[in-house]
């Protein structure tokens, strides 16, 4: 029989762990090997070692690093070291999406508005574009604004009236943070976009 130390401190470790978030028990039961593959798999695809990238990447993926996903659905995306795969790239972004990480939810949403790798659903776009932007993500605060300013949601459940003013406001937060996805310029698009709108 456990003494009542014994449960207490039991009691104790249950309780911290459910107050950890999951992404934080995933990293500590993580194993280290697989933390330490995705700074070089960073490193790989950043130095264009596309095969590299993808050895060191794929066990971390595998083993639920969110940020090691959605690199490896970019990979996927743009046919960098495998071959382009739409369905593959849409996969590994909803792993990460699923995960919560703004960045898979973000790429998610493009592939639905693109109609790569899913059939193409502007509800269901504009859905992860929301998840990701209310985590404060620049990128997605400024294509959500984009769909309402110019009136894609509106075919939804959000009303044509408010749409335009919904989009500036969306495309108004993203203003100040800039991106961090390469090639995406969102000061001045969204300045452009939003000067002209009612």
């Amino acid at each position: 029989m456990a003494s009542d130390g014994a449960r207490a401190g039991f009691s104790a470790v249950g309780r911290l762990w459910r107050r950890l978030p999951l992404a934080a028990i995933v990293l500590l039961l993580m194993p280290a090997a697989a933390i330490a593959g995705v700074g070089e798999g960073y490193a790989a695809y950043d130095r264009g070692d596309y095969q590299v990238a993808l050895r060191e990447l794929v066990p971390s993926a595998n083993a639920g690093h969110a940020g090691a996903q959605v690199l490896l659905g970019t990979m996927y995306h743009l046919g960098k070291g495998v071959p382009q795969d739409y369905v593959e790239a849409a996969r590994w972004y909803r792993r990460a999406a699923d995960q919560d990480d703004a960045a898979g939810q973000f790429m998610l949403g493009l592939m639905y508005v693109e109609g790569q790798g899913v059939s193409q659903n502007y509800p269901e776009a504009a859905r992860w574009f929301r998840l990701s932007a209310d985590q404060g993500d620049a990128p997605a605060q400024f294509k959500l604004g984009l769909m309402h300013v110019k009136g894609a949601r509106a075919r939804s459940r959000v009303r044509a009236a408010e749409s335009p003013a919904r989009g500036r406001r969306y495309a108004a937060m993203a203003l100040p943070r800039g991106s961090r996805y390469p090639g995406r310029g969102l000061a001045e698009g969204a300045a452009r976009c939003c000067a002209g709108a009612s």
